[in-house]
């Protein structure tokens, strides 16, 4: 499926210009609307929404739930919601941001139905974390959709990426560069996006009968708001068992780059090389974080900004399409080569 950034790539523009163009703007120069639209049409592209008559919707609220403000604060979660914010703006619709750290505590403008719907971002955990059944009325009564994922035991639409197929690829990768004896460091495997990257890469890489070595933290019980994934020395000790292991797993996947920026900053504290004694291969492609790493960050760019683009059209049609199904929307990932990974199939 065709994504608004596949468009903008072939026609040579940016986002936001394709969304104007599709959206009739005014202020599009002919010549550039005619070289969106001729791509439109080569490819076939369908916007998710029905753009006739859709319900007007004026105010919308980007929501981020039950989140420690530093994990608010990620690269990956800000192209999130620029992408967001870009697409409402092309719309000409008012956004407001509304953090909402501690679930149980509403603010007035959800209370009150100051939003005429939201995109939310929420933390994603396993376990016994407790919503407050006050989030659930009140998105029973409003148009809503999920960014990466819904937490057990909530339902709508959602717009994310594959998961699953960023540790099919991940596990891939490494085994076409030689490597058959890999490690998964998750330091946090209660969170439920890291878990399904692990567990497609554990799998992938068993069925291609390599070696796999886990390492994982003890995952507290959840509260809100939920805190960062884990600091240096969380991962030290991960590094540590790692390093310790009789036969050494020649590479690493990591379910984040946030988390390989810890493992590069461990390896160099225990005098190891990336990239020359061992593999990395991670996820996100957060440039903020990892442009200073050295070897370049082998990653998978899950296309944070198209996420939340995407998400924009996704509610549209949705309060164009209030009585319709539940629709899961996600993007696939690309690989951002690295010289983090390095191919042993040619070491003699």
């Amino acid at each position: 499926m065709y994504t608004i950034k596949d468009i903008a790539e072939r026609a040579g523009v940016s986002i936001g210009t394709v969304s104007r163009v599709l959206n009739n703007h005014p202020t599009v120069q002919d010549d550039i609307r005619k070289r969106v639209l001729k791509v439109v049409n080569e490819v076939g592209y369908k916007p998710l929404r029905n753009r006739s008559g859709h319900k007007q919707v004026k105010h919308v609220g980007i929501v981020t739930l039950g989140m420690d403000q530093s994990l608010a604060t990620l690269p990956v979660i800000g192209r999130l919601l620029h992408g967001v914010h870009n697409a409402l703006s092309n719309h000409n619709i008012t956004l407001s941001i509304i953090d909402i750290p501690y679930p149980e505590n509403l603010p007035a403008i959800i209370t009150s139905r100051g939003v005429d719907a939201v995109i939310i971002k929420a933390v994603l955990r396993s376990g016994d974390i407790q919503w407050p059944a006050s989030i659930n009325s009140f998105l029973s009564g409003i148009p809503h959709v999920w960014l990466t994922g819904c937490p057990p035991g909530f339902n709508g639409d959602v717009c994310g990426i594959d998961d699953y197929s960023i540790g099919l690829m991940a596990a891939n990768n490494l085994l076409a560069n030689g490597h058959q004896r890999v490690a998964v460091i998750n330091p946090d495997p209660g969170h439920l996006i890291f878990s399904r990257r692990c567990i497609a890469f554990v799998q992938t890489a068993r069925n291609n009968k390599a070696i796999v070595d886990i390492f994982e933290s003890h995952t507290p019980s959840p509260s809100f708001p939920c805190p960062p994934v884990a600091n240096i020395q969380d991962i030290l000790q991960l590094v540590d068992k790692f390093l310790s292991q009789r036969q050494r797993s020649t590479a690493i996947f990591v379910p984040a780059d946030s988390i390989a920026v810890q493992v590069y900053r461990a390896m160099a504290i225990r005098g190891v090389r990336i990239g020359d004694e061992i593999s990395i291969i991670s996820v996100n492609n957060e440039s903020a974080l990892i442009a200073g790493l050295h070897p370049g960050l082998a990653t998978y760019d899950i296309h944070a900004e198209e996420i939340g683009c995407r998400s924009v059209e996704l509610l549209l049609w949705r309060i164009d399409n209030n009585d319709a199904v539940e629709n899961v929307l996600l993007l696939s990932p690309t690989l951002i080569k690295g010289e983090s990974v390095k191919n042993i199939s040619e070491v003699k």
